[in-house]
């Protein structure tokens, strides 16, 4: 595959590279993902698009770096399958073993011009690559795009260096109308996007969506102004430095501090600002729920 347009790709050169690759062959698939949230979406994107295709796969996660004696050990191991690495990186420029044909990689940056001539995107555009992968090569529907759009947001959120093909992937996901699908079928629509989106508020509104979770980022009274009498707010109180790291006390203030924004609307569902952390004391969890429930208009 063509790696002059691997900078900042658009749709038009990943389907390029899509049309000059030699992987070919979708009957029996072997994924092999970085275990991070961009490189998981695009192996469900491409594990959906294989099953429509006919086609069969076994997914496994990898770390995020490896060898690329790893990579030989795979192509051995898995002789009668194609393989497709997702969003990893390698490492070596050693030659890799062909097997019954040369693995795919989604994404990933590697020292091996091999390697390169055999990677779709870049490290930035794995969720698109999949899709246009699916796309191209495979049978994909809306839905594969969403999950690509989705990806897409919550790995850069409203970054403005985002690459070319991720911002095409997003305009077509609008483009797709999939709010007013999800409405036809009688659906709510929520939207989640990581970072501080007060700049892009008022454009976020005007897609139609139901509800928007927000990163604790984004200046929950100016989220209040936007979205109070138009849709729903989900969030916000800071998952890490408050849930996860600070004390009861701590909460019940954030958590009040957000009630009391959000008290003249009923748009309004109290929830963490992105991910709870796993090592989140049981006891913060409750006190945020018990203030809630104490609290008064």
């Amino acid at each position: 595959m063509s790696t002059k347009t691997r900078g900042s790709p658009s749709l038009k050169s990943l389907k390029k590279q899509c049309s000059e690759s030699t992987f070919k062959d979708h009957e029996q698939v072997y994924l092999v993902s970085s275990p991070d949230t961009q490189s998981t979406l695009a192996s469900a994107i491409l594990c959906r698009a294989i099953l429509k295709s006919g086609g069969t796969f076994h997914v496994s996660f990898d770390a995020p770096i490896i060898s690329l004696d790893r990579v030989s050990e795979f192509r051995t191991k898995h002789e009668s399958a194609s393989i497709i690495f997702v969003g990893i990186d390698t490492i070596g420029k050693k030659k890799i073993r062909k097997g019954k044909s040369y693995p795919l990689f989604v994404g990933g940056v590697s020292e091996s011009d091999q390697v390169k001539s055999l990677t779709l995107g870049t490290k930035n555009t794995v969720p698109a690559a999949a899709y246009v992968f699916a796309e191209e090569q495979l049978t994909s529907s809306d839905y594969e795009l969403q999950i690509s759009a989705g990806a897409i947001l919550l790995h850069s959120g409203a970054a403005k260096q985002s690459p070319k093909a991720n911002k095409e992937i997003v305009e077509q996901a609008k483009e797709k109308k999939l709010v007013e699908e999800s409405h036809r079928l009688g659906l709510p629509y929520a939207i989640h996007i990581c970072g501080n989106t007060g700049l892009i508020l008022e454009k976020m509104v005007r897609n139609g969506a139901d509800a928007f979770e927000l990163d604790y980022k984004t200046d929950t009274r100016l989220a209040f102004n936007v979205l109070h009498d138009k849709a729903v707010f989900i969030g916000n109180v800071d998952p890490s430095g408050v849930l996860a790291m600070g004390t009861p006390a701590l909460v019940r203030e954030k958590t009040e501090s957000l009630l009391k924004i959000f008290s003249k609307t009923n748009r309004f569902i109290l929830n963490a600002g992105c991910a709870i952390p796993a090592n989140t004391p049981e006891e913060n969890i409750r006190e945020m729920i018990i203030t809630a429930k104490e609290y008064k208009r």
